[in-house]
């Protein structure tokens, strides 16, 4: 048996959770998934190469596999095989696989024309798997929210079995064109031979259950656990339970996990169907079966449905906060409706007091009471008492803060914002409100110092960067310009929500005012009246 060195051996269920990047213009990279050991052992197998050869042993790495060779003469050899489109030497190249020759002379390039022949005969067996570049050092978020409180739409995407930039693009072009069954089936069928389980994707956002069944069972190459959990996606959406329990198992989370999958592959209804007969009218199920089913009605957009799947959940798991979050966060969606958000702050009003350093929660919890309407004068006064009389009350506190800045109380906000960013630093709108409570009432350097602090969340609460543009404007125009500038950028990416729409209508007007050397005016929240510059 070859002996297999792993610096970086990227398993299965790494992979699994490196997103493509659809609306990226960079190239994906290429990199080898778990499960291809006993590939690489018979195309490396030089016990029949002139020279006799030994194999030393091989070190798999993320994108490229590195042999050692030894001959009886004491000649040494070490050839690296990389995907065909990486850059650097060409000592021979395949369809899947390009072969440099690292060490070893002449010798080393008479054997590696010997594993290229090898490797013709047997690649078909083998697939790269496409996934996107590692993101910016600006992108990084510093929060990470539990899997089981996200939407069903955002689960991450798995990298799949693309192994070259065509196969990237017709697989794109398959998922833009799901609304024309036609052409992405036809996309789908290019895609069968060479990457089946992103041919079974399409296939299965198509509703085309059988199909996609069809190109995983004829899928050659290594049956991996990968392989297997997509097979078994696709017979559960076809629902053929019994042959999917032949590869999972009869277990219920087994089913449930993978259905998510369905979910954010757009097929909710078909999810819903298949699920009912399997649960029938079981009235105690586990944690990850309500889920599924809370996520499967926020899928529909069935408000009934959510209520009567959440209510059921808390009844069997208690208060669970990943589940009060998700129940929220069905609500907040629907951000321009007041009613929609007043009903976001029910479960999210018991979670932030059980647990007010929830990812990414007091911040939302904040928005929608203020923008529901719920911070009148009276309750803000009403949270400031509160917060006075128990100090350890963050929630009342910052909720107070918050309230204050939109009546043009700012200097009174500063002591309850800063005591909730002091507990919450990681929650990047505490910040914010404080930083511009010390601009609004004149003091310029500590909201700098806040926003300096907090600069490192900016991709992922753009914002931070529009107050960066708006504390800097009267002191420091080119940063001021640069700040902006990165806001817009943030803000055009894909999937990005937006707050209030007419401050990006202000943002690219004053954008434009600033790249001409105009200085805009900043404007009070409460009141627009200008901010003097002093």
């Amino acid at each position: 048996m070859m002996n297999f060195k792993s610096a970086f051996f990227v398993p299965t269920a790494v992979i699994a959770v490196l997103m493509l990047a659809s609306h990226s213009h960079a190239a994906p990279n290429f990199v080898i998934s778990g499960g291809y050991e006993d590939f690489f052992a018979t195309i490396l197998d030089v016990s029949k190469a002139p020279g006799k050869w030994k194999n030393e042993g091989a070190t798999l790495q993320p994108d490229h596999v590195e042999a050692t060779f030894v001959n009886k003469a004491g000649g040494k050899a070490v050839i690296v095989l990389k995907h065909p489109d990486s850059d650097g030497p060409n000592d021979g190249k395949t369809e899947r696989f390009m072969l440099q020759v690292k060490a070893g002379g002449k010798p080393a390039n008479t054997l590696a024309k010997y594993l290229l022949a090898r490797i013709k005969t047997h690649e078909d067996g083998f697939q790269w798997i496409a996934v996107r570049a590692k993101p910016a050092e600006d992108t990084k978020s510093t929060s990470v929210l539990p899997l089981d409180s996200q939407p069903p739409n955002k689960l991450a995407e798995p990298s799949w079995d693309l192994g070259s930039q065509t196969a990237v693009d017709n697989y794109k072009k398959a998922i833009e064109a799901i609304g024309d069954k036609e052409t992405a089936a036809g996309l789908a069928a290019k895609l069968a031979k060479d990457s089946p389980m992103a041919a079974a994707s399409v296939y299965r956002r198509l509703g085309e259950f059988d199909q996609a069944v069809a190109v995983l069972e004829k899928a050659s190459g290594a049956r991996n656990q990968r392989l297997d959990q997509e097979l078994a996606l696709s017979y559960l959406m076809a629902n053929k339970i019994a042959e999917a329990e032949k590869l999972i198992g009869a277990d219920i989370c087994a089913k449930a996990n993978l259905f998510l999958r369905g979910l954010a592959e757009g097929r909710a209804a078909d999810v819903q169907r298949v699920w009912q007969g399997i649960v029938g009218k079981t009235k105690e199920l586990p944690r990850c079966a309500h889920f599924l089913q809370v996520k499967t009605a926020y899928a529909l957009k069935d408000a009934d449905a959510l209520e009567l799947a959440a209510q059921t959940a808390v009844k069997q798991l208690g208060e669970d906060e990943d589940l009060l979050f998700l129940w929220g966060s069905f609500y907040f969606a629907d951000f321009f409706e007041k009613v929609s958000l007043g009903k976001a702050t029910k479960p999210w009003g018991i979670l932030v007091r059980k647990n007010p350093r929830y990812p990414g929660l007091l911040g939302a919890y904040g928005a929608a009471e203020e923008q529901s309407g719920q911070l009148v004068a009276k309750r803000v006064y009403d949270l400031l008492l509160a917060w006075e009389k128990d100090k350890s009350d963050i929630v009342s506190g910052y909720l107070a803060g918050m309230g204050m800045h939109y009546l043009g109380l700012f200097e009174r906000s500063i002591p309850a914002l800063l005591a909730a960013y002091r507990e919450v630093p990681e929650e990047p709108r505490i910040g914010m409100y404080l930083a511009m409570a010390y601009y609004f009432s004149g003091q310029q350097e500590p909201a700098q110092k806040v926003l300096d602090e907090i600069n490192h969340m900016a991709y992922q609460e753009p914002d931070i960067a529009y107050c960066r543009s708006t504390v800097w404007r009267y002191v420091d125009r080119e940063k001021s310009t640069a700040e902006l500038a990165l806001f817009l950028k943030y803000m055009d990416e894909p999937d990005r929500f937006c707050f209030d729409p007419a401050k990006m209508a202000n943002a690219k007007r004053d954008y434009e005012a600033l790249k001409k050397g105009e200085t805009p005016k900043v404007r009070y929240p409460h009141d627009q009246v200008e901010v003097p510059n002093k």
